[in-house]
């Protein structure tokens, strides 16, 4: 599929949570598209105020989301649901491998020992 450069979903998780994933987002792609749709949603000579506040105060943390690393949602349970209804456990994961590029590029040293100790997919944690 395009020497891999869009691969499928099936091909970036890891086969065990395939089934049970829920939800994957990539923050770059979503940052993009909220701040397209703000844009085009709010127009210039229409809604010149809310324009110049989205600029002014949803710009800049959409472009800082679009840092975060990928992540996805699973269902911690069996393959199969209970049949009652009520909430259920998730577990949520996070893509390590560009937060680490992302730190290698800062030159944390510190950060860096630690992600490369730490498997490259595992459920994430309050300290991420």
């Amino acid at each position: 599929m395009l020497d891999k450069r869009y691969p499928a979903l099936a091909d970036t998780l890891a086969p065990e949570r395939l089934p049970r994933t829920i939800l994957t987002l990539t923050p770059a792609s979503a940052a993009a598209l909220i701040e397209r749709e703000a844009g085009a949603a709010l127009p210039a000579d229409q809604e010149a105020v809310f324009r110049n506040a989205s600029r002014t105060h949803l710009t800049p943390k959409l472009r800082a989301l679009a840092h975060y690393p990928a992540l996805s949602l699973s269902l911690s349970l069996p393959q199969s649901l209970s049949g009652s209804t009520g909430w259920v456990p998730v577990e949520w994961w996070f893509d390590r491998a560009k937060s680490d590029a992302n730190s290698d590029a800062s030159g944390d040293t510190a950060s860096n020992n630690a992600a490369t100790q730490a498997p490259a997919d595992q459920p994430g944690t309050e300290g991420d």
